[in-house]
Formats: structure tokens, C-alpha cells, sequence
């Protein structure tokens, strides 16, 4: 069955969809492949360029978040989550990410830095890799190469280094291979509305999830 909803790749529809704590608690979930038991939004931005008569967009939302890890670990952290259509102000990307790590508010109430989580989604391929979903995890090894485990207690590597999801929007496959791919169904852009981009004509998986059907309906209310 084809639904037709906002296309969350426009500003103001991704705006509206994560303004909702439930809606962005699915989604933020799904992209981080994590239980998220709270969630708080504390800053959004909409900084825009113009250059060469070309106008170049990004959106910024950040939260503060409560997860919970399949082993049963808690921990708070910050989600920065940035959208933009194209992936040329690398700069930008950068100068943001140096404003969370430095930003005094992202601290639990012990006063130490929230471990980040850097979520881009973009409307470009960026990698000669066609995977949808990239995921760049914190990796410690001694001089020799052996793998050592991170620990609650590596508080000075935990607090410098951070997670990275890059979401390759042309990528996304019309058969999805895992759950993150199926939330992220809702931004392939090829159930843009032939007569309105700004529209999305959705067409409906025979397998059914609670959280992205919600996702779906909030979307689908922001129409009016």
C-alpha cells in the first residue's frame, strides 16, 4: 500500500519529525543500534552559505540521551545528528563536532564529558563503497596491533575519541538488509512525489514495526 507523508530530507519535515521525542528516540535507536531510554533535545541549527550563487545547507540537531548497550551497560552520551544535501563544508562538519567536545553543558552530573555519537545523513555518496550505512567505531590496539578491550575506567581515551554513523541517502536499497536500513527507508528518495519533492509516495513493507509506523504517522500529520 503507497502512503504519502513529508519528505524528512527537507529542513523544516526532518525538524517536525524529530521535535518528537518518541519519533526521534525510533530513529536515533535505530542509527545507533542502541536501547535509548531518554532522550532531550539541546540545540538546534540551521547555519546556511551561499557560495558561488549556490546555496549550501546543513542542519544541525544535537540531544543528550540515556542508551543502554546489548552487554547491559548505561551510560549518557551526546548525539549530534547533521543533515545537508551535499558534503563539500567539511569544515563545518568539523567546527561543530569541536563545539560539542568543548560545549560545558555536555556532561553528566558527575561534570564528565558525555561520550559522543556523530550521526551525519547525507544526500550524497561520499565513499567509492556503496554501503548505505558507515559506521566508524573507537578501536584501541597496543604497538603490536592486539585489540584491547575499552573499559569504564579508559576515561581519558572514552572522552577523546567518539562514534561516527555517515548515512549515504542514494545508497539505501530498496530491499533493506537489517533493521537501521529499514528505518532509513523512510528518506530514499525514490518515493519523492513526481510533482512535489518536498511529498514522499511511500510504498508500505509487508513486515510491520511499531516504532517506524509512528515515524511514518508523524510525517504523514506534518502534512496538514
Amino acid at each position: 500500500m503507497q502512503i504519502q507523508f513529508l519528505n524528512p530530507l527537507y529542513d523544516e519535515s526532518f525538524k517536525w519529525l524529530m521535535n518528537d521525542e518518541r519519533a526521534a528516540k525510533a530513529l536515533l535507536s535505530a542509527l545507533l543500534q542502541k536501547k535509548i531510554t531518554s532522550l532531550k533535545l539541546t540545540a538546534t541549527e540551521n547555519p546556511k552559505l551561499i557560495e558561488d550563487q549556490r546555496q549550501v545547507k546543513l542542519f544541525r540537531i544535537d540531544f543528550s540521551a540515556h542508551i543502554i548497550s546489548e552487554d547491559g551497560t548505561e551510560e549518557m552520551v551526546c548525539i549530534e545528528v547533521q543533515k545537508a544535501r551535499v558534503a563539500q563544508e567539511v569544515m563545518r562538519f568539523r567546527n561543530y563536532l569541536g563545539n560539542s567536545y568543548a560545549d560545558p553543558k555536555n556532561v553528566d552530573k558527575d561534570g564528565n564529558p558525555l561520550p559522543i555519537y556523530a550521526v551525519y545523513l547525507l544526500g550524497e555518496s561520499i565513499t567509492r563503497n556503496k554501503a548505505p550505512v558507515i559506521r566508524v567505531r573507537p578501536q584501541i590496539e597496543d604497538d603490536e596491533g592486539v585489540l584491547i578491550e575499552m573499559g569504564a575506567n579508559e576515561r581519558f581515551i572514552r572522552y577523546l575519541s567518539h562514534h561516527m554513523i555517515v548515512v549515504q541517502i542514494p545508497n539505501l536499497s530498496d530491499k533493506p538488509k537489517n533493521l537501521t536500513e529499514v528505518f532509513l527507508s523512510v528518506f530514499d528518495q525514490r518515493f519523492k512525489a513526481k510533482d512535489d519533492n518536498h511529498v514522499m509516495n511511500y510504498e508500505e513493507t509487508e513486515e510491520k514495526h511499531k516504532e517506524l509506523d509512528y515515524i511514518i504517522a508523524r510525517l504523514k500529520e506534518g502534512m496538514g
